[in-house]
């Protein structure tokens, strides 16, 4: 069983991949989710991190390395991913 913020964290990794029609959930897409929920801020700042550098830099990550699905494929893609009980949306 993993836990409640656990799950949030990839359903939304989930999510954003999916809007943005990547191929691939990726680590990038799990980080970036732990960056935007408030318990991620919060241990990046205290380790000295800069959150909207990591922010930028995974913006760039994605334009530049995820590819993108086209339209039928992700349609499929979708299908199979409401299958998966523990990641549905």
């Amino acid at each position: 069983m993993i836990s409640v913020e656990l799950s949030r964290v990839l359903k939304e990794s989930l999510r954003y991949a999916k809007e943005h029609r990547h191929e691939y959930l990726t680590i990038e897409h799990i980080f970036l989710s732990i960056l935007n929920s408030e318990e991620g801020k919060d241990i990046l700042l205290a380790i000295g991190g800069k959150y909207r550098l990591y922010e930028t830099a995974h913006s760039n990550i994605f334009k530049s390395n995820i590819p993108v699905l086209e339209i039928m494929r992700m349609v499929r893609l979708m299908r199979h991913m409401r299958r998966l009980p523990y990641l549905r949306l």
